[in-house]
């Protein structure tokens, strides 16, 4: 498989406003997924680490996937939000960014909200969350979403491949053998080309579908577990425990909350 010359770098997984949210308390929240976060009203509190981030309507904030952090509130509170994930060979990011909240995008998330009770206006809010979320992103520092040049087409198939395929388990050898090449070959250029190994790749990519099943789905932790290539809730439990530090169900509970 070719890799297609434009790549689709992102995808939204929600887009809402919530009133009245408190206590807003999430310990240790990590998830694949990055946020957008706009607070209209004062009250929200995110920590990472010792440092303590006071959500302020001035500013928008994005947080990447994978920073580990917590919230509190002192109040209730208002947010407009957006989870979403960039390109999958974007590189991991360790800070939050913060924004001045413009003109421009603030007009468009007010009619975002003015929108919400509407369903003739679903389609308008989509396009809506796409030009708030990209106009902000543009507006952050151009190295940020600078990505590796995947050069080989051999490996760019087989990543997308694997993450079309996520509950199917193929071995080294079967994978070489798709490729034309022997097992050591193969893993060796897989690694070179991702940064991971073959079966590294294929655990992580089962486990951040099985994150956005749990946070943006109701399906049961059991049916997540078969979506995603688990032997059953026991061994998907295990897995994500050993990858996140929490249990799928504490996952789902506090990713709902934020």
């Amino acid at each position: 498989m070719q890799e297609q010359e434009f790549e689709s770098v992102l995808k939204i997984h929600c887009c809402r406003f919530e009133r009245g949210i408190f206590p807003w308390r999430q310990q240790r929240l990590l998830t694949p997924y990055w946020r957008f976060y706009w607070n209209p009203v004062r009250g929200g509190f995110l920590r990472f680490g010792d440092e303590i981030v006071a959500l302020e309507p001035e500013l928008f904030y994005v947080i990447p996937g994978y920073l580990e952090f917590s919230t509190f509130a002192e109040q209730p509170f208002e947010q407009f939000y957006i989870h979403f994930n960039l390109s999958d060979r974007q590189p991991l990011r360790r800070e939050l960014y913060r924004l001045p909240a413009d003109p421009p995008t603030l007009a468009r998330i007010r009619a975002f909200i003015d929108w919400e009770n509407d369903k003739e206006y679903m389609q308008l809010r989509q396009l809506a969350a796409i030009s708030i979320l990209s106009a902000s992103l543009l507006r952050l520092p151009p190295e940020l979403f600078r990505v590796p040049a995947r050069f080989d087409p051999r490996i760019a198939g087989l990543c997308d491949w694997i993450r079309r395929h996520p509950s199917e388990h193929v071995s080294n050898d079967e994978f070489a053998a798709r490729l034309h090449l022997n097992r050591n070959s193969f893993i060796r250029l897989f690694h070179a080309e991702t940064g991971e190994s073959p079966q590294l790749y294929c655990r992580r990519k089962r486990i951040e579908l099985a994150c956005e099943l749990l946070h943006f789905s109701d399906r049961t932790i059991e049916e997540i577990a078969e979506a995603t290539g688990f032997a059953d809730r026991y061994h998907f439990s295990r897995v994500f425990s050993q990858m996140f530090r929490i249990s799928p169900a504490v996952f789902r509970r506090a990713a709902r909350r934020s």
